[in-house]
């Protein structure tokens, strides 16, 4: 069966077995988004009230999952981290103990910086919020035929 996992980064497919466990979803997830560590948690629900657990023993049937889920991927400890795979001469060091990030100036743009801002200043919609908790799936009645 495929779950969809939704995260900031756009949505992917991970194909699994109902009898599989959910540890072994979470390594799926791990490899499909190309993380660079595992300082993320699942949720059957947008407002983060059902987490999936990774656990050797807990399968994926026994979490109610089905065929064409989605789940929803959220970081541990504030954003999730990608490997874009850059190399070291481009990629940019954390300093532990100001939580400051020291960027080379000719190797990254400005972009980022903007874009986080631009995230910051945006007012959500009420209609937004309410949308945000709905499971997003169309109850329809069983055709007779």
């Amino acid at each position: 069966m495929i779950i969809r996992i939704q995260s900031t980064e756009g949505t992917k497919r991970v194909e699994v077995k109902p009898t599989e466990s959910t540890k072994s979803l979470f390594e799926k997830v791990h490899r499909a988004f190309e993380l660079s560590g595992f300082k993320f948690a699942l949720y059957t629900t947008r407002d983060k009230k059902n987490e999936i657990v990774s656990s050797p023993k807990k399968t994926i049937k026994g979490c109610k999952l089905a065929h064409g889920d989605m789940i929803f991927m959220f970081g541990v400890d504030g954003p999730l981290h990608f490997d874009t795979g850059a190399s070291p001469s481009t990629s940019h060091s954390v300093n532990n103990v100001n939580n400051a990030i020291a960027v080379k100036p000719s190797t990254l743009s400005v972009a980022p910086v903007v874009a986080n801002s631009i995230k910051s200043d945006v007012i959500e919609d009420n209609v937004d919020k309410l949308i945000e908790k709905e499971d997003g799936k169309i109850n329809r009645k069983k055709n007779a035929q």
